[in-house]
């Protein structure tokens, strides 16, 4: 095999790796790191399998340290989460689940409606129908605007993506910490 034949061989399993991890891991190797890869093994002496090997090697540190910034990036993101919760005296370990806080509401209110007379039913049980109509006309409304939102404009979406733009951001400079 020829240098020129060994070289496209390495370009090629170069971009199609790069291709494979950028796909899988949301843009992890740039052009950058793409050419310096190539330039690296080109017109190398080293064996086509120990080449493949090297890089291969490569592109599991660079998923490595993926996972470590990404890591880093969510105890970052955590910690800011929690000193703010601690601010506003939420306790984050305590929160009871959705179900146990309806059972407690269904089991408070069966106590309430036990101790209450014919009339107090009457009333309690009217009252609720009518907060089920206001929920009921509430719900259509809501989905009224959730389809004129979705027509109107591209706020959200827009929104979403400067959001992710940032989090990228804030990714990159985790990660060339880290480096």
């Amino acid at each position: 095999m020829t240098i020129e034949e060994k070289n496209i061989i390495v370009e090629n399993y170069i971009i199609n790796l790069a291709h494979h991890l950028n796909n899988q891991y949301n843009n992890i190797v740039s052009q950058k790191q793409i050419d310096e890869a190539i330039s690296m093994y080109k017109n190398s002496n080293k064996d086509l399998q120990e080449i493949k090997e090297e890089i291969d090697e490569l592109a599991n540190r660079l998923i490595e340290n993926y996972f470590k910034a990404k890591n880093n990036l969510n105890k970052i993101g955590n910690e800011i989460v929690k000193k703010h919760k601690e601010k506003d005296n939420i306790k984050i370990s305590t929160t009871p689940s959705i179900t146990d806080l309806r059972r407690e509401k269904k089991r408070r209110k069966k106590e309430k409606i036990f101790k209450m007379s014919d009339i107090e039913r009457n009333m309690h049980s009217a009252i609720i129908q009518r907060q089920r109509m206001m929920k009921q006309k509430e719900n259509k409304k809501e989905k009224t605007k959730v389809k004129e939102y979705k027509t109107s404009d591209n706020k959200g979406f827009i929104d979403v993506m400067f959001g992710s733009i940032i989090s990228i951001i804030i990714g990159l400079i985790i990660f060339s910490i880290i480096k």
